[in-house]
Formats: structure tokens, sequence, C-alpha cells
């Protein structure tokens, strides 16, 4: 996977056991960034850990309740000495909520923002933030076509929801086409995504239009 943006050009090499990938390779403007190891429970993700020049720079974990669904998203960054937790619960209409905590390697008890986040067809459709006193709704469009991850062991709707982002590899089952962010008292924001598929409906190459900048990204994947 290629992505050409106004910060250059990075690469991630994937590879595979099966339907589970086991490494990530990328590089940053040709120079190493790094290399992610993925760790499996059976088809459940439960760990990556990133390594630079051989040292651990991050590590995320992903915990499961009995019944495999996903409870808790923790994320380590060792550079900065910082850790963020996501706890995630599941409301009785099918919506989740999820809450956000900071803090530092050890501990993660500063709330930061609440999401409620609904789900149609299999992906996320609407995410209600609330941070402080800032309520923030994105809405969610998508194609009828193949992610690029469908396939893959440990991609879920729930995991994609709880780590949603403005990518172009967001999506579960289907690729995003658009996704709408509206604030009280602020114009909506929009960012649109093109993509080219090949004969098998998955993208070959997605072009992102962010709602406040001049300057597309561009992504290119290889089968």
């Amino acid at each position: 996977m290629v992505q050409t943006s106004l910060f250059g050009v990075s690469t991630t090499d994937y590879t595979y056991n099966g339907n589970k990938i086991i490494t990530a390779t990328m590089t940053n403007n040709g120079a190493s960034g790094g290399v992610i190891n993925y760790t499996y429970n059976g088809d459940l993700l439960t760990k990556s850990e990133t390594y630079l020049n051989n040292n651990l720079t991050e590590k995320k974990l992903l915990t499961y309740s009995n019944d495999n669904n996903l409870i808790s998203y923790i994320h380590l960054k060792y550079t900065q000495q910082t850790g963020k937790k996501i706890t995630v619960d599941y409301n009785t209409d099918g919506t989740i909520t999820t809450k956000t905590y900071n803090g530092d390697l050890v501990n993660q008890a500063n709330l930061v923002s609440t999401k409620i986040i609904s789900f149609s067809n299999g992906e996320t459709s609407t995410l209600i933030e609330t941070a402080g006193t800032t309520t923030t709704t994105s809405t969610f469009t998508y194609d009828n076509k193949n992610n690029p991850f469908k396939n893959i062991a440990g991609n879920s709707r729930i995991l994609n929801a709880v780590l949603a982002t403005s990518t172009g590899i967001a999506g579960n089952i289907y690729n995003v086409l658009q996704v709408t962010k509206s604030q009280s008292g602020l114009p909506n924001a929009t960012n649109s995504y093109q993509h080219v598929y090949n004969s098998l409906g998955y993208p070959t190459k997605t072009t992102l239009t962010p709602a406040n900048s001049s300057y597309n990204t561009v992504i290119d994947y290889t089968y």
C-alpha cells in the first residue's frame, strides 16, 4: 500500500500467514518507518508491536470478553511515554459506547472523550463524539465494493468503529466514500474518497479529497 501526500511517499508491505497479517514493513520517503508484528489468539487480533531500528516504539493491546467481543484497546507510545485506553460497552439498541482515556505507559485514567457509534450493513454509520462541551457528529457513507482488508482475520466492524479515522482503508466490508463532520455553529466538513477498482471489485487506487485542504492524498494498492 503506497500513500502519496503533502508529506511525501510512505509504503507499507504486508506479510500474511493464511488470512492473518503477520508483519507490516513501512518506509517513509525512502527511509525505514519500522516494522509492525501482529499477534493473534485464534482469529482474534490481540497485540501489535512496532519496532524502529530494533527498538520497541509502540504497542497496541486488545482485550475481549468471553464471547469474543472487543472490550478494551490500549495504545502505548514508548518514545513519548504516553498511553491511551479505549473501553467499549455494548448497548441494547445495537450501538456501542466508547470512552477514551489518556495517561502514561502504566495508567490511563484521564477521560478525554465519549463516543456513541451506530452501525448499518456491517459498517459504522454515525459516530457522535463528546469532548468536554463540544459534540461532533460524523456520518459515513460507503460503496458496495470490497474493502482491501475484508477477509483478514481480526478485522471487524467493532474494531474499525473503535479506531474510526478518515483514512483510505476505513471500513470493514466496503470502502468509505464520504465522512461528513458537523459541530454546532460550524459549517459541515466532508472528506471525500474516489476509488478505482479491479475486476474483482477491490480498490487499486483511492484518492482522498479533504474538506479543509487543497492537497489530495492518493493510496495505491497492490495485491
